[in-house]
């Protein structure tokens, strides 16, 4: 709901009408066939392990291209939140995605080392190749990749 309230916003009426967004409930029936470009921002670290694989098996079936954008690893460092959510949510999150390598996010070296790990993580399959990736420019322990899909 944000993003389509924020794209509907930044977005002409063309360029919004391109665009279609999917809830996890629908996702495998309105996922459509064929599509240029499939995003994922800053969700993946947070799905089941199993989950992000079949979204990934979703995207090589019907996907040319991949951008994602998610962290590294995880984090346990106290002082950014206090953990202000219990320790039962800290717990979860240390469960969830497919990255869950503790790395210290204020260590631009140690989140470039770990994005080793992300390019193979979050490629789609055998057929899929990184075209580019980097640090997000926002979060410091964020990484970004395009994937292409080898024709």
């Amino acid at each position: 709901r944000l993003s389509r309230a924020y794209l509907r916003t930044v977005l002409d009426d063309e360029l919004f009408a391109k665009l279609s967004f999917h809830s996890t409930s629908d996702v495998v029936d309105a996922f459509p066939r064929g599509a240029d470009l499939c995003l994922n921002i800053d969700s993946f670290a947070e799905m089941e392990p199993a989950t992000v694989r079949n979204y990934l098996a979703l995207v090589d079936e019907r996907c040319q291209y991949l951008y994602v954008n998610n962290p590294v690893g995880k984090y346990q460092d106290k002082d950014l939140d206090n953990h202000a959510q219990g320790d039962d949510v800290v717990a979860m999150a240390m469960r969830t995605g497919l990255l869950r390598e503790v790395l210290d996010i204020h260590d631009s070296e140690a989140v470039a080392a770990h994005s080793a790990a992300f390019l193979p993580a979050y490629s789609p399959g055998p057929r899929w190749r990184c075209a580019a990736d980097g640090p997000a420019p926002v979060w410091s322990y964020y990484w970004q990749a395009l994937y292409r899909r080898i024709r």
